[in-house]
């Protein structure tokens, strides 16, 4: 909005611009302001029109202080107090009276004063919301509105520099209540005043690497928190005065004179040079949000020297020494400060009176920077202080020329070699020459540090006065890192809260690690003191059950790494990082594992209308633990079949729902879980659906509780629903005969009746005019009636078979129940009937594969060839004796036609869980490339086995079986009830003990089961096959009924196993057998699948480098990896 305001003595004329227009949108408009005739009038864009009467007589406008445009400078008169900021944008063209004032001559001579304006218009003003702010320094800042902090506030970006000392936000308030934020030795540091007392929080994440880091403040009444890249800290800022007042414009990267001086007043003592010079940030900040909502220069109030985009600046470089400067300097810095190497002051300005060996000289000395070792010492030389004239024609020794220390180094000390150089703090150019002037670093991390030196000559004459009186220069000391070991640091103490028997992220909030020296990328976090299995272990999120001994820096930023409670109240995780040179030291975190305490939050109901679905969100059903600071898995299990309905679980990106019996607090919050009314009765009343349920979190169960669901009564039924018939038919109609809709009241007005497929049917197509219908789709009565509707089989069976489908009726806001309709399929002759059961055959034994276990036949034929595509994976087909071959035999196949019962319609309900393990449900999205998730499961279905989605997770390694006992129904068969199923854990690599071999000179010895035996029964059946890696040196392995054949570079188990086939290990003559012998060895470990490997180290006794192979169990067109010894 525009305003003008006219001062006429003790009366003033206001005049604005309509409150509707806007002139802050980054446009160009023009503003024309007329004072004539006892009228102010203000016109902008030519459209705009405003005026107003100026009372009393017309009078002279008088101008005593002058003109001035953009702002009031120093200005300081009373009418001025209520005066807006200066100006901030471009004025292309400013004329009073007919005069040019931004012409920078003036035709009439009169003066023009430009202050901070620059000629063209700024690129700030044509810079995208999205821009990064660019600060190239050294006087860099950017001004916002004031910063509402009083009782919660957030201030995020991006950062990217190299400086390591500058200023990034502050903020004046009431009384002494501020907000400051600085970059100190390449940390963040922040301070908050709030009336009783500076409250002062570190951040240890090194920032100034040229590289992007993410950073966020946040305060309330009750925190401050500084968090970079995620890595948080975090400290109470609570006081008298819990609030934060403040006031005045919110400062990023630098602050002009009047808030600098504000912020002096404080006296804190860890203002430094920067502050003194008021020096600012130079990089760059990206995606400013204040108070969440993003900021850009279209919102800024005042900025100086800021660029948009970040593009390098080629001369950061140059400011890099001014940050290094010491927080607390002893004297006042000079006023001057360039921020480069060498003198920091005037230079001389040679006239005539100086001497002829100074007659070109500014300064007296060059100054190149110190270079030093991490930690280290090294002198200060003369390369590093050199007189720019030649000092013999001059006529000064090198011990008039005095060095005083005015501001000590800050990460290091220099030490004097000088009686009294402690308190004097004072050198010769004498002392540098004869090395009695070092600097000795202090270890710190850093690559910068300084002395700042006032230099002076102490010649009484033919020096310029200048030189008499001193100069002072900056001297960099350049720092050379080494490799500092890692630390592991536990930001909130070195404890952690684990509820028992559940699993807990070990995130970056409890366990980080600290090393300048090296990326995140390159450290690795060891486990240590052998971890107890028993008690718990650290495995990785993607592959539970998996105890792991190290992991990866990014795995641990990633949240991948859980810890696993198994019993115990009192535990120690003990650890160390390396960065693959320098281990950490080891580090201890305690854990405290408490009892679960499970309580309802919200258990509000649910209503629904009858055949309808509605979800169950965390607002109908939640539940509160103990946990702190650990999302646990809070299963939710239901105790009775359910009456009208069923539960139901969305899979994965938007996938089918499934009725389930158990689900999570997880599927819950991302609305995955639904009640689905099933009842098809007609009802008079509303009626309510109880579902039990009980809640297990850990071993702990909550258990007795009811979820209400209101089932909201259907007012339309089914006048008709009459089975279809297709008899020997492929193809049939479905007409208004068999399906007719009705208003519950007969004299109710009638409504279309829409039809909405619920449940597609399985065995064949539903078709409107040809078009197949699938769920959420329909028809209407008018399509009934006009034959539209059809029915297509797909399946062909011997025996009648009978297909359904699942639809509900809409009329406006009416609906009815969910029906199912039935459709009876006729027998096809010609189509074959499938027997298949399941063969049972003792270890090591035969069995006769009979019509009882495989048959097909038709009611015209039996004449069926069984064709063998896939053969046996742990046997062989073979013919049997009494019954010799016609022809030949391949792979077998089948394939199932038709069951009585389908799959889907077998449920399996866990009555008791297994004990050392845990049953789950692989679920697939929709997406391939997304990760299948593995969901505890109650019960399944046969399908899902026959799918391989139902897994038994084996958790305790100790453990060698197992046992679960289920429940096996089937709507048109009787139940089984506590069936038992065992489980066996096999070793995941083949079991083998290999024992000594003695071989006389010259004779031989046959490989049996006495020298390589596998011990476990699973694996000799496998068919193991062993291949020679290595042959021996001095011997040979032959088959001793095939002896021509050579040496062998594979056997099989069977040929170890049996007489008929033995295998010999011949020795050559002339060897002599080396000392020592060969142990039995323990079951060879395996990579990825059961296999063994025979090492040099385990086979040392067959003879000079040993028999190197493998044992792979023999599957006919599979592959094992190998692995050379």
């Amino acid at each position: 909005m525009e305003k003008a305001r006219l001062q006429l003595g003790s009366e003033e004329v206001t005049l604005q611009s309509p409150a509707e227009l806007q002139l802050n949108n980054l446009v160009v408009h023009d503003v024309e302001l007329l004072v004539e005739d006892g009228r102010m009038m203000l016109t902008i864009d030519n459209l705009f029109n405003s005026s107003v009467d100026i009372a009393g007589p017309v009078r002279e406008l008088d101008i005593q202080y002058g003109l001035y445009a953009g702002g009031t400078g120093s200005l300081d008169l009373p009418y001025l107090a209520e005066a807006s900021s200066p100006f901030r944008g471009c004025l292309h063209l400013v004329t009073f009276n007919g005069l040019d004032v931004l012409s920078p001559l003036s035709s009439d001579g009169s003066s023009k004063i430009f202050h901070r304006v620059q000629e063209g218009c700024s690129t700030q003003f044509s810079a995208e919301p999205e821009d990064p702010f660019g600060f190239p320094g050294p006087h860099s800042y950017i001004a916002f509105p004031t910063w509402e902090a009083r009782e919660e506030a957030t201030i995020e970006f991006v950062i990217t520099t190299s400086i390591t000392q500058a200023p990034l936000i502050y903020h004046a308030g009431l009384e002494n209540d501020f907000f400051y934020l600085e970059i100190s030795n390449g940390r963040l540091r922040g301070f908050v005043e709030k009336g009783n007392g500076i409250i002062v929080l570190h951040n240890n994440v090194f920032i100034s690497d040229e590289q992007q880091h993410y950073v966020k403040v946040y305060t309330d009444i009750h925190k401050f928190e500084i968090l970079i890249d995620y890595y948080a800290s975090s400290t109470s800022n609570r006081g008298i005065n819990n609030y934060l007042d403040l006031q005045g414009n919110l400062f990023i990267g630098g602050m002009n004179e009047k808030a600098l001086q504000r912020l002096r007043e404080h006296h804190l003592s860890f203002t430094s040079v920067w502050t003194m010079t008021n020096n600012s940030f130079v990089g760059c900040l990206e995606d400013l949000r204040i108070n969440l909502q993003r900021r850009s220069l279209q919102d800024a109030v005042i900025t100086k020297d800021i660029t948009p985009g970040c593009g390098k600046q080629d001369h950061y470089w140059d400011y890099d020494e001014v940050y290094e400067q010491d927080e607390a300097p002893t004297s006042p810095p000079p006023d001057v400060w360039s921020g480069a190497p060498g003198l920091v002051v005037e230079p001389c300005r040679p006239d005539n009176s100086f001497p002829p060996a100074f007659a070109n000289i500014s300064k007296l000395l060059h100054i190149s920077p110190l270079i030093v070792s991490e930690g280290g010492m090294t002198y200060l030389e003369w390369k590093h202080a050199q007189p720019t004239v030649d000092l013999s024609l001059a006529n000064i020794r090198h011990s008039q020329i005095l060095f005083s220390i005015t501001n000590d180094p800050r990460h290091g000390q220099l030490e004097l070699d000088i009686p009294g150089s402690r308190n004097r703090k004072k050198f010769t150019l004498l002392d540098i020459v004869n090395r009695k002037v070092r600097y000795v670093h202090d270890g710190s991390e850093g690559p910068m540090d300084q002395l700042m030196l006032e230099v002076t000559v102490t010649a009484q004459q033919g020096v310029p006065e200048c030189l008499r009186q001193g100069q002072i220069y900056l001297l960099p000391i350049m720092i050379n890192p080494i490799n500092d070991p890692p630390q592991v640091i536990f930001p909130h103490g070195n404890h952690m809260t684990i509820l028992k028997h559940t699993r807990k992220h070990l995130t970056t909030d409890i366990l980080q690690v600290l090393d300048d020296d090296t990326s995140c990328d390159d450290l690795e976090f060891q486990l240590h003191g052998g971890q107890q299995m028993e008690e718990g272990y650290v495995e990785y999120d993607f592959h539970p059950g998996v105890p792991i001994e190290e992991f990866s820096c990014r795995d641990l930023e990633a949240g991948n790494i859980v810890y696993v409670h198994q019993s115990g109240t009192n535990l120690q995780l003990t650890l160390q990082v390396s960065d693959g040179t320098v281990p950490s030291p080891i580090a201890t975190l305690s854990i405290l594992a408490v009892d679960p305490d499970i309580h309802l939050r919200n258990n509000t109901g649910l209503s629904v209308p009858q055949g309808g679905a509605a979800r169950i969100t965390t607002a109908n059903l939640s539940v509160e633990t103990n946990a702190v600071k650990q999302r646990v898995t809070i299963l939710y299990v239901l105790t009775e079949p359910l009456k009208f309905g069923e539960v139901q679980k969305q899979g994965s990106m938007g996938g089918e729902w499934k009725k389930v019996e158990s689900f999570h607090q997880q599927d819950l919050e991302q609305g995955r879980i639904q009640y689905f009314s099933t009842d098809p009765e007609h009802r008079l009343e509303d009626v309510v659906e109880k579902l039990r349920f009980e809640v297990q979190v850990g071993q702990k169960v909550l258990q007795n509780n009811t979820f209400l669901i209101k089932i909201e009564r259907a007012t339309i039924k089914m006048r008709t629903m009459v089975p279809l018939q297709m008899k020997n038919k492929r193809h049939r109609n479905i007409t208004s005969k068999e399906l007719e809709a009705m208003l519950e009241d007969p004299n109710s007005a009638p409504l279309p009746f829409h039809y909405v497929i619920i449940q597609a049917p399985k065995k064949g197509n539903l078709e409107l005019l040809g078009n197949r219908l699938t769920e959420g789709f329909g028809f209407t009565q008018d399509d009934l009636q006009r034959n539209h509707l059809s029915y297509s089989a797909t399946i062909r069976n011997s025996q009648q078979a009978e297909d359904t489908f699942q639809f509900q009726v809409r009329a406006g806001e009416q609906h009815s129940p969910l029906y199912t309709y039935t459709i009876s399929i006729g027998g096809d002759p010609d189509a074959p009937a499938l027997t298949n059961v399941l063969l049972t055959v003792p270890e090591g034994g035969q069995a006769v594969i009979s019509k009882d276990h495989l048959f097909v036949q038709s009611m015209n034929s039996m004449d069926y060839l069984y064709e063998v595509i896939e053969g046996p994976a742990h046997g062989r087909l073979a013919w049997a004796a009494h019954q010799p071959p016609t022809h030949a035999l391949s792979p077998l196949h089948s394939q199932v036609a038709h069951e009585e019962i389908p799959p889907q319609d077998i449920v399996y309900l866990v009555r008791r869980p297994p004990a050392s393990g845990f049953l789950a449900m692989l679920q697939h999205g929709q997406d391939s490339n997304e990760q299948p998730s593995l969901d505890p499961i109650q019960s399944f279905t046969q399908e899902d086995i026959n799918n391989d989605r139902v897994l038994y997770l084996h958790s305790k390694p100790e453990e060698k079986r197992d046992r679960f006992v289920v429940d096996i129904t089937a709507s048109s068969a009787d139940p089984l009830e506590g069936v038992v199923v065992s489980l066996v854990v096999l070793p995941i690599a083949v079991p083998l003990d290999v024992r000594n071999i003695t071989v006389p000179g010259g004779g031989s010895v046959t490989l049996s089961t006495g020298i390589l035996n596998i011990p476990n029964t699973y694996y000799r059946a496998l068919g193991v096959e062993f291949k020679v890696l290595e042959p021996p040196r001095f011997g040979t392995l032959l088959n001793s009924e095939r002896p021509e054949d050579g040496g062998l570079h594979t056997f099989t188990w069977s040929e170890v196993e049996q007489p008929t086939l033995p295998t010999t290990l011949l020795s050559q003559g002339g060897w002599k057998e080396p000392k020592g012998g060969l142990q039995p060895s323990e079951a060879l470990g395996g990579w990825g699948g059961p296999w063994g490997l025979l090492s040099p180290s385990e086979s040392s006794a067959l003879g000079m480098e040993g028999l190197r192979m493998v044992g792979l169990p023999y599957t006919p067109g599979m592959h094992q990896p190998t692995r050379r010894a």
